[in-house]
């Protein structure tokens, strides 16, 4: 079994049942406004997710998942695990997890250097 973690976007919408804070998703998912855009309007179509106002901010919305997204993030998580065994290929599973390890802390740290505000803005 590999300790390869899932991709952040299927872990995401399984860690709460919605998004709406101030880090935008585009900034969450590591992907340009109009790709967010276009993969949002798909999954809203096929009844994954719903959009729904934010009281607070007539601007925001809340990106709530349902149901049926949740059914599908077990088979996310296998398609990206499937992906990164195929990328990591003869790697050892302690080798991996010192890569992820790495990986991570040097994210925060970027993260930290530069700022959320200024990651969102690009």
């Amino acid at each position: 079994m590999s300790t390869t973690r899932p991709h952040p976007a299927a872990r995401m919408p399984g860690r709460a049942a919605s998004i709406t804070d101030s880090v935008p998703v585009t900034f969450r998912l590591g992907v340009e406004q109009p790709t967010a855009t276009r993969s949002l309007a798909r999954l809203e179509t096929g009844g994954w997710f719903r959009r729904e106002p934010v009281p607070a901010d007539r601007r925001q919305v809340r990106i709530v998942v349902t149901d049926a997204g949740r059914e599908l993030l077990p088979a996310i998580e296998r398609a990206w695990a499937e992906l990164a065994d195929e990328a990591m290929g003869e790697v050892s599973e302690e080798q991996r997890h010192v890569v992820l390890t790495v990986l991570e802390q040097a994210n925060d740290t970027l993260r930290a250097l530069v700022g959320e505000a200024a990651l969102a803005d690009g």
